[in-house]
């Protein structure tokens, strides 16, 4: 634990001399089932009970004990102040990279323009709140948990069916109940939170493994640390085959604009744009060429997916378009 508030103490002096503003951010240490409970409940420890959660958990934990997938490096909520986890299983190497990642992470949901209307300094009593307000709906004998969570089920078939536009509102159905237009707001004040981070995603990630970067090279660890930092740096960013690594990507880009503008035009960026508007802006023909970009379909006629365009001077520009079209889903 010393060690660790130790780092922390360096890891924000180095944030602060970036340029960065972040919230500050509350570490919990946690083991790995508690890590598979975060997942489940998408990382807000006081969301509202429901079913969905437990089988997520259910799964989660199956495929993990499976060895069919494994657990975040790291994981942090958008609020004020942050709240990070870190897992008792990972090295100290693995835990400073998460930090100086979080900081990066925090950074972006402080400045970024999506999240300016998630109220993160309210967000985790809201939540209470609501999940308080779900929990009283249940225990009404005139209401109960079967018709709670019939509404909810229904919320959740198109929760993210949202505005994804700040500051747009919507009229409510005259016919509901009060209890039933209370619980469809909750869960759609909910998805209206996580919403931004489905269009910054890959801006989100490449600006956090930038900063990440910067940081532990920054620190000057010793030799075991810093090893064992690049070979995790080198799996975070590593592309992969068929389909997006929105860490890779979004890291690409942010290089890409520092090399050509410096790093001042990086903390720009992350400041106006999402996933669209920052690749439309800033992937351009070399960057499409240096990372091997190419577009294809399913063709339904053989059964099979086919290549249709690779990165050249008269098609770079479809293959962003056509990466633009399948981003923030």
């Amino acid at each position: 634990m010393e060690e660790l508030q130790d780092y922390d103490d360096k890891i924000c002096k180095l944030g602060e001399e970036l340029g960065l503003d972040w919230y500050p951010i509350n570490y919990e240490i946690c083991d790995y089932k508690a890590m598979i409970g975060a997942m489940a409940y998408t990382g807000m420890p006081t969301h509202y009970r429901h079913w969905s959660y437990g089988k997520s958990f259910d799964r989660i934990q199956t495929e993990y004990g499976l060895g069919m997938q494994g657990l975040p490096y790291e994981m942090i909520i958008n609020s004020n102040p942050s709240i990070a986890y870190l897992m008792t299983e990972n090295p100290m190497s693995t835990h400073l990279l998460t930090m100086a990642h979080c900081v990066g992470h925090s950074d972006f949901f402080k400045n970024n323009r999506m999240f300016m209307e998630t109220n993160a300094d309210n967000v985790i009593d809201r939540f209470k709140a609501g999940g308080r307000r779900i929990q009283k709906y249940m225990e009404d004998p005139n209401i109960g948990i079967d018709k709670v969570e019939k509404i909810i089920d229904a919320c959740h078939s198109i929760k993210y069916q949202v505005p994804r536009t700040p500051g747009i509102k919507r009229e409510h159905n005259r016919f509901l109940e009060d209890w039933e237009r209370d619980v469809i707001h909750i869960v759609e004040q909910n998805s209206l939170y996580f919403v931004p981070q489905a269009l910054t995603k890959i801006m989100n990630e490449g600006w956090a493994v930038l900063i990440h970067e910067k940081i532990i090279h920054m620190l000057d660890l010793p030799t075991e640390y810093h090893l064992a930092f690049i070979r995790l740096h080198n799996q975070v960013i590593r592309p992969h085959l068929g389909r997006v690594n929105p860490y890779h990507l979004g890291y690409k880009i942010f290089k890409h604009i520092e090399d050509k503008m410096g790093f001042q035009a990086c903390l720009d960026a992350r400041l106006s744009h999402n996933d669209e508007t920052f690749i439309k802006a800033y992937l351009d023909m070399e960057l499409c060429n240096e990372l091997n970009l190419f577009s294809f379909a399913f063709q339904k006629r053989e059964a099979v997916h086919r290549i249709t365009d690779v990165s050249g001077e008269n098609s770079w520009r479809t293959i962003r378009d056509d990466l633009i079209k399948n981003i923030g889903l």
